[in-house]
């Protein structure tokens, strides 16, 4: 059982309702947190982490700390934590509205290199 539980940890990705982010870490430091926390090495970490912050436009601010961000960009980090470990099931737009669900759903689709699913 304990060891399902691990393997299923592996898989999934979660996207809390309200920002995960630590106020007091940088985006960086948060994004190098989430995949300590899923045991990536180094350097999967650091270009899985590098590439996100590049696509959701965020690169430029990830040395900065959380009280700097706005609302939108915490989300947007938030949503890259949940990516991070390049999970195989995710679900990162229940709670969004249409139009920022389809242009999340688009990133995803971009990202994975898949079919976007019909809405």
């Amino acid at each position: 059982m304990q060891e399902e539980s691990a393997r299923i940890k592996e898989l999934i990705g979660v996207c809390p309702q309200e920002t995960a982010v630590d106020p007091y870490l940088t985006g960086v430091e948060n994004l190098e947190l989430f995949g300590n926390l899923y045991a990536l090495d180094r350097s999967t970490l650091r270009e899985r982490r590098d590439m996100l912050l590049e696509k959701m436009g965020l690169n430029q601010d990830a040395k900065r700390k959380m009280e700097k961000y706005s609302g939108g960009m915490k989300r947007r980090l938030s949503l890259i934590m949940t990516l991070i470990q390049d999970p195989q099931i995710d679900e990162p737009t229940a709670g969004m509205d249409p139009q920022l669900r389809r242009a999340v759903w688009d990133f995803m689709t971009e990202l994975k290199g898949e079919t976007r699913p019909s809405f």
